[in-house]
């Protein structure tokens, strides 16, 4: 009887790891996250500084 109950436990402690299709949209899901968190951090930023963004100049000063 234990041989069974250890046997099931066992069979069912072990989980089949995802597919490469499973992983894939996962990650995805993530960068696509993230990157559309970057994206709304960047437009904050060039909202608090509008001018920066309207004048069209470089960091090295130059005009563009």
């Amino acid at each position: 009887m234990r041989a069974v109950v250890l046997s099931f436990v066992l069979l069912t402690g072990c989980s089949e790891e995802p597919s490469f299709d499973e992983q894939f949209k996962k990650q995805s899901a993530e960068i696509e996250t993230e990157a559309k968190k970057l994206e709304r951090d960047l437009k904050t930023q060039i909202e608090l500084v509008p001018e920066a963004s309207e004048t069209g100049s470089t960091e090295d000063g130059a005009k563009n």
